[in-house]
């Protein structure tokens, strides 16, 4: 993902090692299953997506002094999440300089809004849409679920629900590792010794 150099015997098993780093990511930011994942993912991109519908909401309200243009920059765990609330999730790990466009249109002929999504330069359709323009109520509806504010957010991070998700996120961990090992038997390795201090280090950070 950031290019750095890694052991060479390590380069066959990149696929297998990029495949469950990227299961890990998604799994952190969105939760282990769909119990867990409105939580989650609302902690997650909650906050992200609840700002851009406001200021989405002001232009359609017509409430002066709202931006143009607005740019956030956010990390790849970020990004995840927002994909995930999105439905736009396809089990990748956002690339270096990934980016999302959200942006809004009016019907010169009439007072209706609506929303155009962009991932890396592509058009995406969420929610079952058909064409690539989506009517704004649609798209607030599609993420309403997600949105979060402050307060809520902050009580939901005092309260002991994170403590019990993060116990299971571990155990879920634990099982990916050993799954993960034994694949790597599968491929008959010989010395497995730096390949387990690899995954093992890996997992628990």
């Amino acid at each position: 993902v950031h290019g750095l150099p890694f052991p060479r015997e390590l380069e066959k098993h990149k696929n297998l090692i990029v495949n469950r780093a990227t299961q890990m990511l998604h799994t952190a930011m969105t939760g282990q299953n769909r119990t867990e994942r409105t939580v989650i993912t609302r902690l997650s991109a909650g906050p992200l997506l609840t700002k851009v519908v406001d200021l989405m909401e002001s232009v359609t309200k017509e409430i002066g002094n709202t931006p143009k243009l607005c740019l956030f920059s956010t990390h790849d765990s970020t990004m995840t999440g927002v994909l995930e609330a999105l439905g736009i999730w396809k089990d990748e790990w956002p690339p270096f300089a990934a980016n999302m466009r959200i942006e809004l249109y009016k019907d010169m002929n009439s007072p209706e809004y609506y929303v155009r999504i962009l991932y890396c330069g592509e058009v995406q359709r969420i929610s079952s849409q058909k064409e690539d323009f989506m009517h704004w109520n649609d798209f607030r509806n599609s993420i309403k679920r997600f949105m979060i504010r402050e307060a809520e957010y902050w009580d939901i991070c005092s309260s002991d629900i994170l403590e019990k998700l993060a116990k299971q996120f571990l155990m879920g961990q634990h099982y990916l590792l050993q799954n993960t090992l034994g694949e790597l038997k599968t491929l008959m390795i010989s010395d497995l010794t730096e390949i387990w201090c690899f995954v093992y280090f890996f997992f628990k950070n």
